[in-house]
């Protein structure tokens, strides 16, 4: 029979820097049950920016999820 191939794997360093933080957060269109937010993107030289969690606290309460997006911008 003929010889099996060799394969030689490479793991590459894990990402360990986070990325920057986002800039330049505006909220927009406040209202009761509704809001706006934009923002300029983090940077990441590792493995890149995937998404962003969006956190909402009322009157300095406890940080909930409000949402994920991979874009900008949240309505």
């Amino acid at each position: 029979s003929l010889p099996s191939a060799v394969a030689n794997v490479v793991t590459p360093p894990a990402d360990t820097t986070p990325p920057s933080q986002p800039q330049n957060v505006v909220v927009t269109n406040l209202a009761p049950t509704s809001l706006t937010v934009q923002w300029q993107a983090s940077t990441d030289t590792g493995s890149g920016v995937a998404e962003y969690t969006v956190e909402i606290s009322v009157n300095g309460g406890t940080f909930t999820v409000l949402n994920t997006t991979t874009t900008t911008s949240l309505n």
